[in-house]
């Protein structure tokens, strides 16, 4: 069932200004479901009005990449960066994340990951986990396999993605998501977008 739209002209209440009109939206259904429709709403109200001002909280990065066109990053209650989807990313080095597990890495192998082409940064994520950050992901993901088949560390997992606004939280926070929601509460830590 499609959501419902209701528009009316009713009497002055608390906190509406006088003539404004009121627009309420039913969603039905539950779960997954009810988040889609909720989505499909924002979407259409944004699209209607573009000087619509909407403030959204969430934690999901492709979510916020999707709908906002300015994306706040507060941690621990300090805003930590302010700009648009593509900006932030373009703030943070390197063009590509390249994560990699190795089976049973060397002591000295985050720092041999940091000399490989166009690396900018090297985060050991734990179990031989690495995430890499490079200029060149094409060029650093082959010298990377080049390296473990010389040292004879098996890759267990690899890939290669642009980089998205969960790097950017990473970036900036200096932590996972994920941690910085064990840590904060959903206020202090949450991703504010605004149109």
């Amino acid at each position: 069932m499609a959501p419902e739209e209701a528009q009316s002209n009713a009497p002055r209440r608390r906190g509406r200004p006088p003539g404004s009109k009121t627009r309420r939206r039913r969603a039905t259904g539950g779960g997954t479901d009810l988040v889609a429709q909720l989505n499909a709403m924002v979407a259409e109200l944004i699209k209607k009005n573009r000087q619509l001002t909407i403030l959204i909280t969430t934690h999901y990065m492709d979510e916020a990449d999707r709908l906002c066109d300015r994306i706040a990053i507060v941690d621990h209650g300090k805003l930590v960066a302010l700009d648009t989807p593509a900006a932030l990313k373009a703030s943070v080095p390197g063009s590509n994340v390249i994560e990699a597990q190795f089976e049973n890495p060397p002591a000295d192998w985050e720092q041999r990951l940091k000399q490989l082409p166009d690396v900018t940064s090297v985060q050991h994520e734990g179990a031989g986990m690495y995430r890499v950050l490079t200029g060149n992901g094409s060029a650093t993901t082959t010298a990377l396999v080049e390296m473990a088949v010389q040292s004879g560390v098996p890759v267990k997992t690899l890939s290669v993605q642009n980089t998205t606004l969960d790097d950017v939280f990473v970036y900036y926070t200096g932590r996972q998501l994920r941690d910085a929601l064990q840590e904060a509460s959903p206020l202090e830590s949450a991703m504010m977008m605004r149109r």
